[in-house]
């Protein structure tokens, strides 16, 4: 059995309610940013329990003063990508624009003037360790601080992987460490157990 006939049969997608995202796929995983294959595959066993709660209650985050949700630790259960792109695939079979971008992405956009402004965003290397590569040019970073406070002010929806909050802090300075540990992100841990 193909992977749409199983996501069709078990009730992830539905002919009627997804008939322009199926039309579409190719075009929507591209923009997206995911494999096409992901928008057949729940995020329930690919993601935690708190990824999955901050997704069924996405369109009332914002209201409630949530803006996203930051995975963190240093060993997460599965490839980031996975779940991030697990997490995209959501979105789009709710009709959520969403968009997963690597880090070094991000700032080449934010660069070129050209940033796009979905409605969720995924940053699967936002802080991945500087031993990892995370160390950012300083002018770097207040650009990259303005767009996570552009990204809240306008009710928007980040979603980031951060490998530890101290050393974020460290790399990226105190502001955004403070942005992102705080009330206003979901906190899942990277490492879970799928039985939970």
């Amino acid at each position: 059995m193909s992977a749409l006939a199983e996501a069709l049969e078990s009730g992830l997608l539905h002919t009627e309610r997804h008939a322009a995202l199926l039309r579409n796929v190719d075009r929507v995983s591209r923009q997206a940013n995911i494999p096409p294959y992901m928008l057949y595959r729940s995020m329930v066993g690919v993601c935690s329990k708190e990824e999955v709660d901050y997704i069924r209650a996405l369109r009332r985050q914002a209201d409630a003063g949530i803006f996203g949700l930051v995975v963190h630790g240093p060993r997460p259960s599965g490839p980031l990508m996975d779940r991030f792109g697990a997490i995209a695939a959501a979105c789009l079979r709710n009709y959520i624009n969403a968009r997963l971008m690597t880090l070094q992405s991000v700032l080449e956009a934010l660069d070129e003037g050209d940033f796009p402004r979905p409605t969720v965003l995924l940053v699967p290397n936002f802080y991945v360790g500087v031993k990892s590569g995370g160390k950012l040019a300083e002018w770097e970073i207040p650009k990259l601080l303005g767009m996570l406070y552009d990204r809240q002010s306008a009710g928007l929806q980040t979603v980031l992987y951060v490998q530890d909050f101290a050393g974020l802090s460290l790399a990226y300075g105190q502001a955004c460490e403070q942005h992102t540990n705080s009330a206003h992100f979901v906190k899942a841990k990277a490492a879970f157990n799928n039985n939970d």
